[in-house]
């Protein structure tokens, strides 16, 4: 679910608490803080192929997934990191070049860039820095609560509830 937050009636956040969909990105106008999280790119393709390879697309090797998303592994890290798999992206532009564009951004005073490695090793830290960036305090307790919240097995436990077609919770 896709919206703007400025733009019409407050209503609408009701009618989307009511939507069976627990992702939502809100779009705005306003000033916005940003948050940046990279992944180191060899973890990232390949946590990027194993998710691919869920799609019932690609496993009943239905054109065009199939020959975006190959099953062999070579063939789908060459197609990423050339760019040619352009499902979220203008074609030629990869997950290099999208986090070379946002590193032209890594001074602005509101983005905040964190890497996925780091925020794993020491996930409260991490979630300091971001209740510092966007000025919100909690206590110690709510902090323990958030990295429960975040937490590897709930976040299965979660996804198993939901009966996604496209688990994207998993260890590695």
């Amino acid at each position: 679910m896709y919206m703007y937050l400025e733009y019409g009636p407050v209503s609408k956040y009701k009618i989307v608490d009511q939507l069976p969909m627990s992702t939502r990105i809100f779009g705005t106008h306003l000033p916005a803080q940003m948050v940046y999280v990279r992944r180191n790119p060899k973890d990232q393709v390949l946590s990027w192929y194993h998710f691919t390879q869920t799609y019932s697309t690609v496993k009943a090797n239905i054109p065009p997934h199939n020959e975006i998303f190959p099953k062999e592994i070579k063939s789908f890290i060459n197609l990423a990191i050339t760019g040619k798999q352009n499902v979220l992206a203008k074609d030629g532009e990869g997950y290099l070049e999208h986090v070379r564009d946002w590193a032209k951004h890594k001074n602005d005073s509101n983005a905040m860039f964190l890497m996925y490695e780091d925020i794993r090793q020491d996930f409260e830290n991490a979630v300091r820095k971001l209740c510092q960036f966007v000025e919100v305090d909690l206590t110690y307790e709510e902090i323990k609560q958030v990295i429960q919240n975040c937490s590897l097995q709930t976040m299965k436990t979660q996804e198993e509830n939901s009966k996604s077609e496209h688990p994207i919770v998993r260890n590695g």
